[in-house]
């Protein structure tokens, strides 16, 4: 099992390019893959704030 951090998941759903996000995209569907609690609250946050735009503190 990978865990992977939330700036390589931030990275893959803004459709960045990087040897990172090349690996996650290659293990999708074919190794079990973690998240942890943080990283998922990190990333539903970076998810939700419009691009250009800071998220609030």
């Amino acid at each position: 099992m990978i865990l992977v951090d939330s700036s390589v998941w931030i990275d893959y759903f803004k459709g960045t390019i990087t040897p990172q996000t090349e690996k996650l995209d290659s293990l999708l569907g074919r190794e079990p893959l973690a998240i942890g609690d943080l990283i998922l609250t990190e990333e539903g946050e970076a998810k939700s704030v419009e691009p250009g735009r800071r998220p609030r503190a």
